[in-house]
């Protein structure tokens, strides 16, 4: 049985990654003026859900490993593209917003732990 986890981190930068190793990564834009009331610019979240994901040894391509979610946290909805940019093995695959297994597992896959890494792109980029 091979195990699936997720971590999170900050990045600043044209994207923003969840790596499937925890729930959920915030990617901050600092608002860059020093003006009396300034709003900070809105933060993107990054959700995986689960966190923790356990994989049977005899699992199939396709089986759902866990969803993906991204909004900006002043609630607008995020209208960019979601992509799997690391994936060991090809472990996973992405279709739509749904993290998969990318192939059958066997008893090779025990006591391993995949990681795979999502990443969301702002429109435009």
């Amino acid at each position: 049985m091979a195990i699936l986890n997720a971590l999170g981190g900050l990045s600043k930068g044209p994207y923003d990654e969840a790596v499937c190793k925890v729930s959920w990564v915030v990617a901050g834009i600092e608002c860059m003026a020093t003006c009396v009331g300034c709003k900070p610019a809105p933060e993107l979240d990054v959700t995986i859900n689960p966190p923790k994901v356990t994989i049977p040894d005899n699992s199939k391509r396709g089986t759902l490993l866990a969803t993906v979610s991204v909004r900006w946290s002043d609630g607008a909805p995020f209208s960019g593209k979601v992509r799997l940019t690391k994936n060991e093995e090809g472990i996973c695959q992405l279709a739509g917003m749904q993290l998969q297994l990318g192939r059958d597992t066997t008893k090779a896959d025990d006591y391993t732990t995949p990681v795979c890494t999502v990443t969301s792109f702002k429109e435009g980029d």
